[in-house]
């Protein structure tokens, strides 16, 4: 007598099976347009030739979106005074609990520290205050309102 099969496992697997048809009824979508495009191109240069694959490869996000910048947002809360682009970065690498393998990793972090620093500029959370003098560094400082609350902030959040 054959082992019975639980209901839900047939279930998933006949709701996966539809998903994986669906999937690549959409791929052949694709390849039919792309051969399309291809052919439009022949006609106006028989020379070209398509390139065999992506021109970049894409990588998985190393932190959700927004990530970051929330972290900016609580450091500068309780920050006083000036302070530069890679003290902010070590500390949000820290709030983050970011393992770097490789400087390029660590430089990378730093850039998309300095993107949200930059868009807390803009938001009015931050202003900047000059540069360091050996590293040319941007300095920071938190813009407070009149009564010593970080009003930008509110509207953020």
């Amino acid at each position: 007598m054959p082992a019975r099969i639980p209901r839900a496992l047939k279930k998933k697997r006949t709701e996966l099976t539809g998903q994986r048809h669906n999937l690549i009824k959409e791929i052949q979508k694709i390849d039919r347009e792309i051969r399309a495009i291809d052919h439009a191109i022949k006609l106006i240069a028989p020379s070209w030739i398509p390139s065999p694959g992506t021109s970049r490869s894409f990588r998985a996000r190393t932190f959700r979106k927004g990530t970051i910048t929330k972290a900016c947002l609580e450091i500068i809360v309780h920050m006083k005074g000036e302070y530069e682009t890679r003290d902010l970065a070590r500390r949000a690498a820290k709030l983050c609990k970011a393992k770097f393998e490789s400087k390029t990793a660590e430089e990378s972090f730093y850039s998309a520290v300095a993107v949200a620093a930059r868009r807390l500029e803009k938001i009015g959370a931050l202003e900047e205050c000059g540069q360091t003098k050996g590293t040319r560094a941007i300095m920071w400082r938190t813009r407070l309102d009149s009564r010593g609350w970080l009003g930008p902030l509110k509207a953020a959040a």
